[in-house]
């Protein structure tokens, strides 16, 4: 019996065959948590879309983040990914990790529907016990600055915001929340023309990472 994974890509491979065979748009849900499943999944239907020389791909986004190290991966591997043209599209919300999914896309490719929101915040300190040697947490501390400075990099590569302003608004509250259009006045967005409704063409394959049941 086919595991859940290898069922999902049956019929994921299906669904791009079909839409690259029909000249369909190619739109990829990512509804949820950045985590090790859904991003296993992800990378290899983008490993199929390459192979398959699907033209477009939109990458449809709403996730309050996950685990930091898959994300920086993920934003690698897409970005390396040349001969698709991939859209990003921000509807519902962008936080934490899931910049870097957001990120993947050229700045003129990445869209905010209308009612959806950014959230920026300086990282977490996840302690593995009650009791930790100075030595532990010193090294927690410094594996979360370091990815800190990562996003911050990024982040500053990939939009318009000003460092100063970034770091402090970090450094005056733990979050920073953005309305699409407010992200368009900062300079994370480009431009107002990037807000946008999200909408699916009736003829679209449409990929769902949390459902494996797809029809």
């Amino acid at each position: 019996m086919p595991s859940e994974i290898e069922l999902f890509m049956k019929q994921s491979v299906s669904k791009l065959k079909a839409a690259r065979k029909h000249g369909h748009e190619v739109h990829i849900q990512f509804l949820g948590d950045v985590m090790g499943e859904t991003i296993a999944k992800l990378q290899r239907v983008f490993e199929k879309i390459r192979e398959l020389e699907v033209p477009e791909v939109t990458l449809a986004i709403s996730s309050g983040g996950g685990t930091t190290v898959l994300s920086f991966e993920t934003y690698n591997i897409l970005r390396a990914v040349r001969s698709v043209v991939l859209t990003t599209h921000n509807i519902g919300v962008i936080a934490s990790a899931a910049h870097e999914l957001f990120l993947s896309a050229d700045p003129e490719r990445r869209f905010a529907a209308p009612f959806s929101f950014f959230v920026f915040h300086s990282g977490t300190l996840a302690l593995r016990s009650n009791s930790m040697t100075t030595a532990e947490i010193r090294n927690q501390l410094e594996y979360s600055q370091m990815f800190d400075k990562l996003l911050e990099q990024i982040i500053l590569k990939e939009t318009r915001i000003h460092r100063q302003r970034f770091r402090e608004v970090l450094r005056d509250r733990h979050d920073w929340h953005l309305p699409a259009q407010e992200a368009v006045r900062s300079g994370y967005l480009h431009g107002k023309q990037q807000v946008k409704e999200y909408t699916i063409p009736k003829n679209a394959s449409v990929i769902s990472l949390y459902d494996p049941e797809q029809k």
